[in-house]
């Protein structure tokens, strides 16, 4: 157990360090900014519809979702959403997680997943 709270605890400073180095609070709208100072959003209506699942305490749900409209459109502003996304789950109570059915290292297993998606094979800060 202590093992996994090291683990848990080493992903979400990892999330949390990568969301304020990618993510970039501009006029209200979250952005990610690229190599060539180009910013990409977030996908809102996939954002605002996995945040509706998420409060309803739907978190396998909205994985899948995110899964599903990541495969099927592999672009950076669906990048930027599941950051957004594993980022506001790391910051849950793990006793929702729990109630939730979604386990802590669902959490670095789904980040790691996208990564392979977007062929991110190292993070780097």
């Amino acid at each position: 157990m202590i093992k996994k709270d090291y683990i848990m605890n080493q992903i979400e400073m990892l999330t949390q360090m990568a969301a304020k180095l990618i993510l970039r609070d501009d006029a209200g709208q979250d952005s990610i900014v690229i190599f060539n100072s180009q910013e990409i959003g977030l996908n809102n209506d996939l954002n605002k519809e996995l945040g509706e699942l998420v409060k309803k305490r739907e978190i396998n749900s909205a994985e899948n979702m995110l899964f599903f409209e990541i495969e099927k459109d592999l672009n950076l502003i669906n990048f930027n959403t599941a950051i957004a996304f594993y980022d506001g789950l790391t910051k849950m109570d793990k006793s929702v997680l729990r109630e939730c059915d979604f386990q802590m290292d669902e959490i670095s297993e789904g980040f790691g997943e996208v990564c392979e998606l977007y062929q991110i094979v190292d993070i780097v800060f």
